[in-house]
């Protein structure tokens, strides 16, 4: 099965619940990233603020294109780097988080195990709010 996680870094950090935005520094930003199997696709989005985090379940595969384009037209303004890891094969969270050891942070995986994403702290992320 092919895997890849998109990670796109984002250049503010933001709360969704109290409707603000910062000029990120440091580790403190918002991502937003893509899960993308040959048979599903998670879209996850993380507000740094109040470490906040929207999962978003793609009823279909993904194109990686599709996922890019998706995300430049949604977030164009803010941006940053873009980090693309290619997860086929590697059947296990301590594997994948190897993978992802360049970046720092910590790989999460998702309690119902189809897909995992990025901490760039270590902080704990949770559902807080829901997208309107």
């Amino acid at each position: 099965m092919s895997i890849r996680l998109l990670v796109f870094r984002l250049t503010v950090s933001s709360s969704y619940a109290e409707n603000v935005e910062y000029e990120a520094e440091g580790d403190d930003f918002d991502t937003v990233q893509w899960w993308l199997a040959d048979d599903e696709a998670w879209r996850v989005r993380t507000y740094a603020v109040d470490q906040d985090i929207h999962v978003h379940q793609v009823p279909q595969a993904l194109a990686e294109d599709v996922a890019r384009q998706n995300t430049e037209k949604h977030y164009a303004d803010v941006l940053g780097e873009m980090h693309v890891f290619d997860l086929t094969g590697v059947d296990d969270a301590a594997g994948i988080a190897r993978l992802v050891a360049q970046l720092g942070g910590n790989f999460e995986p998702a309690r119902n195990g189809r897909f995992g994403f990025w901490n760039p702290t270590g902080a704990t992320y949770r559902s807080q709010t829901q997208p309107e």
